[in-house]
């Protein structure tokens, strides 16, 4: 299916996920810092990015915002999960620039749906991208 880069210092964590997203058939790539995370997300190309919230050194959401910064990381969909309310931290990680915002404590399970959905979601804007580099995601009006 989809090769997913999962950023996270702890490994409880990282088995979580593992176990979540390999039921969906999803290929996994590890990065147990956050710069080994952003050199990954250059490297390896990957389709969606799993990145833990409270990260050491950089937190999940200032490298949301590198990625987004990066023109050959701009683009890709960033899921951050963390121990923190959805309700407070999910607004946060969305102007960060993520796609969703996972509280794994609470809703583990729902970081397959948002996976899918990211994954599902951004297609058409990554294509693009390849094929047109200028190309950005439409503006929503309120």
């Amino acid at each position: 299916m989809a090769r997913i880069l999962l950023i996270d210092d702890r490994r409880v964590f990282i088995d979580r996920a593992r176990a979540l997203l390999h039921s969906d058939g999803h290929e996994l790539i590890e990065a147990s810092d956050a710069l080994a995370g952003l050199h990954r997300a250059v490297e390896d190309a990957p389709d969606c990015i799993v990145v833990d919230l409270d990260l050491a050194g950089l937190d999940g959401l200032e490298i949301c915002r590198q990625l987004a910064r990066g023109e050959s990381t701009r683009g890709l969909p960033v899921v951050v999960w963390g121990a923190a309310s959805a309700a407070q931290t999910g607004p946060l990680a969305r102007r960060a620039g993520a796609f969703a915002y996972v509280d794994r404590e609470r809703t583990p399970g729902a970081l397959r749906g948002s996976v899918r959905s990211a994954l599902r979601d951004s297609t058409p804007i990554r294509t693009a991208k390849a094929v047109y580099p200028s190309v950005r995601p439409a503006s929503r009006r309120a």
